[in-house]
């Protein structure tokens, strides 16, 4: 009878072990998730930023773009390529 009990009791403590080891694993897995979930949304929002500098950037330079021609030619070149 004694080893029954034994056995019980061992059963529990293994069970208690086990389950209280899948908690912290799934807790750790939902923890690295979260993180990498964060990263990502940071990388995110990093490059829409940069997105919108390089569309800045063109559209600077769009509008700049006649003074940007005459500044690197001379007036008589720009005037026998535009008569």
């Amino acid at each position: 009878m004694k080893n029954v009990l034994y056995g019980i009791i061992l059963c529990c403590v293994v069970g208690g072990l086990v389950w209280s080891y899948n908690r912290g694993y799934k807790s750790g897995q939902n923890a690295i998730k979260a993180e990498i979930a964060e990263k990502t949304q940071q990388q995110e929002q990093q490059i829409v930023i940069a997105n919108q500098k390089i569309l800045d950037l063109q559209r600077i330079i769009a509008n700049n773009n006649d003074e940007c021609f005459n500044r690197v030619w001379d007036d008589e070149t720009i005037r026998a390529v535009n008569p």
